[in-house]
């Protein structure tokens, strides 16, 4: 039996459990604000985007399997909003540290009360902390530690455009990236969203025989059936997507001069939370005629969206396995990203450049915007990519890895 820790927001150890649940395997589901009971269902109807989006947290998983922590969930919002205003830092630094303590305590709870008979203990890396991680050995479970991004130690330096060239000190990480730090040193084994992303285990030191890739995948109800996808006509113009805070590490500066790199006759949309300190690169760009900025969208909407474009472009500069791409895939986008998004397409792929390239993203851009056809023919190629790593789901990989670690404890 296993016992998962989601940690607060939206996280696809959601999926985990389901798939954990659908083996009769899960003995109870740790996680932030949860849609539990009927009065969801007629939360999900009302207007506001951020309930809707909580309702959308649900997974196909009896109540009594669930056990929520929704006000330390709300707080973390708070927290969110308050990072928002550099003024404010201070006052979000506080809230986060109450929050994951109150999240932690409920854990500790959990595991106590639950952790007989499981054997395997799967959490998000930054939720479980010292004591969460004692108990669960006690018990006699198997530390299996879930990470979905660039390893902590070389994070900063992928995001300021240096690559993997400067590894901090753990001491230098700050208080959460610490608390993360703590859970991947404290587990028995790793198990990351991509290879990128065991890679940058590699550089750090770590062994990667301690670290499984389970890469995941765009949810069913995201995805649009590859019949219902449009064609863009010869004479169109160019439509081109970019999903994701508009940050320093998601690659906005490489994004600022791709766009103006490129034709007026490109059409671009922006969607995604504006990092407050950047607000007036994003504010330029946005007084260009061929550039929208349409902040954080429902994600009904983001589908819609990506159905309708013909490229996505990505120049993050460091991510975990941009599931973002993948469902641009699947709703037959062609691809402009990065080898650091770790996204599903290969090093080599003609859509994949390094990251801070952004003249080779313009020239391909361009290239593009001249030729439809190879659009089309790189849209087909990548649902094909999709449905490969399709035919082996996501729980089944996951099975792997729990299958993995339970012959480790022998």
């Amino acid at each position: 039996m296993i016992i998962i820790s989601n940690g607060l927001g939206h996280f696809h150890l959601r999926q985990a459990a389901e798939a954990a649940f659908e083996s009769n395997a899960l003995r109870i589901f740790v996680t932030g604000a949860y849609p539990k009971g009927p009065l969801w269902g007629n939360v999900a109807k009302l207007p506001a985007a951020r309930l809707q989006r909580l309702a959308g947290r649900g997974a196909s998983l009896p109540d009594q399997l669930v056990s929520t922590s929704s006000v330390p969930d709300v707080f973390n919002q708070l927290a969110g909003q308050a990072m928002r205003r550099p003024w404010l830092r201070p006052a979000y630094e506080s809230i986060s540290a109450n929050v994951l303590r109150a999240y932690q305590r409920r854990l500790v709870g959990v595991l106590r009360a639950h952790g007989r008979p499981c054997d395997v203990f799967h959490y998000r890396a930054g939720y479980s902390g010292k004591a969460a991680l004692e108990v669960a050995r006690s018990k006699g479970m198997f530390l299996l530690c879930d990470h979905s991004i660039a390893h902590p130690q070389v994070l900063s330096s992928l995001a300021r455009g240096n690559g993997m060239t400067e590894v901090a000190a753990k001491d230098q990480l700050g208080p959460f990236w610490e608390q993360v730090m703590g859970d991947i040193d404290l587990a028995d084994h790793v198990v990351v969203n991509s290879h990128f992303v065991r890679d940058t285990f590699a550089r750090v030191g770590e062994s990667t025989e301690r670290v499984s890739v389970v890469y995941t995948l765009p949810e069913d109800n995201f995805v649009t059936p590859k019949e219902l996808a449009r064609g863009s006509s010869a004479g169109a113009k160019l439509r081109v997507l970019f999903a994701g805070t508009l940050n320093e590490r998601k690659g906005l500066h490489d994004l600022e001069k791709i766009i103006k790199a490129s034709s007026s006759e490109i059409l671009f949309e922006l969607v995604g939370l504006v990092d407050v300190q950047l607000a007036s690169v994003v504010g330029g760009l946005e007084k260009m005629g061929n550039v929208q900025v349409l902040g954080v969208r429902p994600r009904s909407e983001l589908s819609r969206r990506m159905r309708d474009a013909d490229v996505f472009l990505f120049p993050s500069r460091a991510e975990g396995s941009a599931r973002v791409v993948a469902e641009a895939m699947s709703s037959n986008c062609a691809v402009l990203t990065t080898v650091e998004s770790g996204s599903l397409l290969p090093k080599d792929d003609w859509q994949v450049s390094g990251s801070g390239d952004w003249s080779l993203m313009a020239g391909k851009l361009r290239q593009l915007s001249e030729d439809k056809k190879l659009v089309q023919q790189l849209a087909t190629r990548n649902a094909l990519v999709l449905e490969q790593y399709r035919e082996t789901s996501y729980g089944d990989r996951l099975r792997d890895v729990y299958d993995l670690v339970r012959e480790l404890q022998r």
